[in-house]
């Protein structure tokens, strides 16, 4: 009988120390151009129905007293500071039957660069590094500690991919770890399905950009419309060759395969135009329907404040060439 071992969400713990490998790619120089608006200063209430948040990219405040959401947003210089209690300014459905985490405050104060560099090779990080931060203050994170397991044993090689209806992810696409912190596996709720515009959603811990899955056609046009972004990661054709076995169905990561020029965004869903909020280009993350849904790895150097440390992970390897997952 195949069995999944239940422990990614039900075990991780929260705690800010280093992790992931460091990437040495030759840097390609800055990436991010001149943000627009970037001191001023906007102040969110929240109210009964918060569940969009204001510019994230300038210096600005949410205090929701429905929620109990307190998430500050501030620029100076070359640095981001955001803090945040990590509570979601939406309904959280937890505990629920497939999770019995119950969602508690936090603490996360990062500091990330405004000027991020771009490196030559992707970072894939693993188990427990999160991605990013969204607008709202609350985590987005793409891995899941849970793998295969076969007599008792857990395959490794084998990791469950997040998904809508999974790991107890509720109506809200979060879930909650043991220590009560709510993150998001998939776009949160605020992330609009039918944006006039790029819609930022967070940063990541690189500091580069993230934006939901609507951006320009042409991506240095902010004038050739808008259409949905599409992840360049397909299923594998075929059976799985060990492990679980049983066709590619999209149960687990390896069951993927990532191609250039699939679809509009590169190995860690992200890609370099010009949005609203950077006229003059920048690169930037994007938040996609289809797997990984969130970055799986990161193009810049995440920021020492934002790396995160312990728990079952092991560094991943840069995809082979027709862009598979690499082995855990």
């Amino acid at each position: 009988m195949k069995k999944f071992l239940q422990l990614a969400c039900l075990t991780a713990t929260c705690a800010v120390g280093g992790c992931g490998e460091t990437n040495n790619g030759t840097s390609s120089g800055n990436d991010v151009g001149t943000q627009t608006g970037q001191n001023d200063h906007t102040h969110a209430t929240g109210d009964s129905d918060h569940t969009h948040t204001a510019d994230c990219s300038k210096s600005f405040a949410i205090n929701d007293k429905t929620y109990g959401t307190q998430v500050q947003f501030s620029v100076e210089g070359n640095t981001r500071t955001i803090t945040s209690n990590g509570l979601p300014n939406h309904n959280a459905d937890f505990p629920n039957a497939g999770n019995p985490n119950k969602v508690s405050q936090q603490n996360y104060n990062y500091t990330l660069p405004t000027t991020p560099q771009k490196n030559s090779q992707p970072n894939y990080f693993s188990l427990p590094q999160p991605f990013g931060i969204m607008c709202n203050g609350v985590l987005a994170d793409p891995l899941a500690a849970e793998f295969y397991q076969s007599g008792g044993q857990q395959d490794r090689n084998w990791q469950l991919a997040p998904k809508e209806g999974i790991l107890g992810i509720d109506d809200s696409k979060g879930h909650v770890q043991p220590d009560g912190s709510f993150h998001y596996h998939v776009p949160p709720p605020f992330v609009s399905k039918s944006p006039t515009k790029p819609q930022l959603a967070g940063w990541a811990g690189d500091g580069f950009p993230i934006y939901g899955p609507i951006g320009y056609q042409d991506p240095n046009n902010p004038n050739s419309g808008l259409v949905e972004l599409k992840s360049s990661y397909r299923l594998k054709q075929g059976t799985r060759p060990n492990g679980p076995g049983g066709n590619y169905d999209g149960t687990y990561m390896q069951d993927y395969e990532y191609v250039t020029g699939h679809g509009d965004v590169d190995e860690c869903n992200g890609r370099k135009g010009v949005t609203p909020e950077f006229p003059k280009g920048t690169y930037y993350y994007v938040l996609t329907h289809e797997y990984p849904h969130i970055p799986i790895c990161f193009y810049g150097n995440i920021a020492e404040s934002f790396k995160k440390t312990g728990g079952p992970g092991t560094r991943r390897r840069r995809p082979t060439p027709l862009g598979g997952m690499p082995p855990l």
